[in-house]
């Protein structure tokens, strides 16, 4: 019986143990590959996009990568981090990025196919909506009718500017168009210099519309007309890859035993604000 446990501790330890190893490492595929990262939600983090990216370039080594973006936009900061590390990785490891927008991509989607080497969209694709803007509800006379009064202590004029619980003072408006108008101003100047177009032409553009794939190639603010497998297709001609060529996106994350164990046992918890509002690159709806 003893002898009987001793054999599946450690069939049972050799499991684990398989569990945790990287396949993929051992079994790399000899055939052209090209990477795939989907930008499909409302960007509020690059850490995803951070992952995906660095399981393409540490584990596969691949130089050529489409990005397929399905997204209206989203924070000023996360956009710009993502926009940044394209940039980097074309620059430094010479690796050759393109956008293939898929319904939209407006606002922050749009700043951040611009740090590709070429963009594609569909003739009926949403992109564009240039610009930065900031929102958010005033409930001062809500809580009025309701006789809840909100009071607050602050160090200075502007530390509770933007609160939803009172209007907005004249000076605190000057002080939130100054940000938006800096953001604004690092926006166009990125479009500019990324889609050599002259700073007037981008200005003039740059106004929040929207616009189609078609119209977007008019103005210069996409290289071409074309689908995801076009995109793929453009790379592959580039490239004279095969025909079998592989697209390769990072799997699913491993889990092993321990990471089901410590899930059943704690939960994982993001903090939040919901009170103040930050800028954001939004399609205009």
């Amino acid at each position: 019986m003893k002898k009987t446990s001793k054999y599946i501790f450690f069939f049972l330890l050799s499991l684990v143990f398989l569990a945790l190893i990287p396949f993929d490492d051992f079994f790399k595929s000899t055939n052209d590959e090209i990477g795939i990262i989907n930008i499909d939600y409302p960007i509020t983090s690059s850490d995803d996009f951070s992952k995906e990216l660095d399981y393409l370039i540490n584990k596969k080594n691949i130089k050529d990568i489409v990005i397929r973006l399905n997204t209206p936009g989203g924070g000023v900061a996360a956009s710009q981090e993502i926009f940044s590390r394209i940039i980097k990785e074309r620059q430094e490891h010479d690796i050759n990025f393109v956008s293939s927008i898929s319904s939209v991509a407006a606002s922050g989607g749009y700043y951040i196919a611009t740090a590709t080497n070429k963009i594609f969209a569909n003739p009926g694709s949403i992109t564009g909506s240039i610009g930065v803007i900031m929102e958010y509800p005033i409930i001062e006379e809500l809580m009025d009718k309701i006789g809840i009064e909100f009071n607050t202590i602050k160090s200075s004029e502007y530390k509770d500017s933007g609160s939803p619980f009172r209007e907005m003072s004249a000076n605190e408006m000057l002080y939130f168009q100054d940000l938006i108008d800096d953001l604004y101003e690092q926006f166009i100047n990125e479009v500019s210099n990324q889609r050599n177009i002259p700073i007037d032409k981008v200005k003039n553009i740059a106004n929040g519309k929207i616009y189609s794939g078609r119209q977007a190639l008019e103005i210069g603010l996409i290289d071409t007309l074309g689908t995801l497998n076009d995109a793929i297709e453009y790379l592959k001609d580039m490239n004279s890859f095969n025909d079998d060529v592989k697209l390769v996106k990072m799997p699913n994350e491993e889990k092993s035993i321990f990471d089901f164990i410590f899930n059943i046992l704690s939960y994982k918890l993001e903090p939040s604000n919901d009170i103040y509002t930050i800028p954001q690159y939004l399609i205009v709806k």
